[in-house]
């Protein structure tokens, strides 16, 4: 059995009829018309909606079978968001609503509503506007993701740094071909602005400003992935550095210039050696201080034993 329900601009929600005197009940305006199939809800009376906006979409959902049906529900929902019919903004009808629509019982609905917001896709807000919500674009999910596939293992730190350096190499040919003189004057700025602190206060690799010259650096390309794929491996890399506390190359404000004089003159094939001899040489120092703290864990973890007692002597007879 199929229904509907439809959608409207950053407004949507499963609908409630008009009342029988015509008037609309109180916070209508945030509730949209549920629209069923005929087989549905074969004696109850069309309803009619007043769009708010854009033109209301109906959006075609199947009903889901029980058995784990959470998760079929969060398929549909991204289906509808991969295919434009939800966008980023566009609330979703209470979970009594949702409950229906997909024949499944509340607690699937919001079991699926927990498992979209945990993996980024939706938000929630409370009070009388709150609800859920389909989230902006972000990159905090995959960041997440990537956290825990590296606490677990699953990830090693030595493939994590080799794409690290893969991507930023992409990242700065694509930058000398696509980058504009606000590009670069941001990235000059922001040396400037790290080199001031490193005078001011000193620096460690927990400094938040550290990592802002690889996002720049990402923007100059003018391509959202690359800049996402940077900024969530720079954030995980990051996340290691701070567990080992290696020291800051000295030279590296020396070396962000370097590679921005390269970038500005059009320069490829010299500004991605630099920044691969540099990468290389970080992450090599990154692999020793993670290897170093594992044998100082296990050492600390092993349990000391009390030395055996030599055999007494025995006593000759006389």
């Amino acid at each position: 059995m199929d229904g509907r329900f439809v959608v409207n601009g950053a407004r949507t929600a499963a609908t409630l009829a008009h009342p029988p005197d015509g008037s609309e009940r109180p916070g209508a305006a945030a509730r949209k018309i549920l629209l069923q199939e005929t087989s549905m809800s074969p004696s109850s009376p069309s309803s009619s909606s007043r769009p708010l906006g854009r033109p209301a979409t109906p959006l075609d959902v199947l009903q889901v079978p029980r058995r784990r049906a959470f998760e079929a529900v969060c398929e549909q929902i991204r289906a509808k968001i991969r295919n434009g019919e939800l966008a980023p903004g566009d609330r979703l009808p209470g979970d009594a609503e949702l409950a229906e629509m997909f024949n499944v019982n509340r607690n699937s609905v919001r079991e699926a509503l927990r498992s979209l917001e945990i993996a980024g896709v939706v938000r929630s807000t409370t009070g009388v506007q709150g609800g859920f919500f389909i989230a902006e674009g972000r990159n905090d999910s995959l960041k997440q993701a990537m956290r825990d596939m590296v606490a677990v293992g699953s990830m090693r730190p030595a493939s994590l740094t080799e794409a690290r350096i893969m991507v930023v190499v992409q990242a700065v040919k694509l930058a000398v071909q696509r980058g504009t003189a606000q590009d670069f004057d941001a990235i000059e700025a922001d040396i400037a602005r790290l080199e001031t602190i490193a005078q001011r206060d000193g620096l460690s690799h927990g400094t938040p400003q550290l990592t802002a010259f690889y996002r720049l650096l990402a923007e100059a390309t003018h391509n959202e992935v690359i800049v996402v794929l940077v900024e969530g491996l720079s954030d995980i890399v990051r996340t290691l550095i701070a567990r080992t506390h290696p020291s800051v190359q000295p030279d590296f404000i020396g070396i962000r210039r370097s590679i921005l004089r390269h970038m500005r003159a059009g320069n490829e094939a010299k500004a991605v050696d630099i920044i691969t001899r540099h990468l290389t040489k970080m992450h090599a120092h990154l692999e020793q201080a993670e290897a170093q703290a594992e044998v100082q864990a296990g050492m600390a973890a092993t349990p000391l034993r009390p030395a055996a007692r030599a055999p007494a002597a025995r006593k000759s007879k006389a």
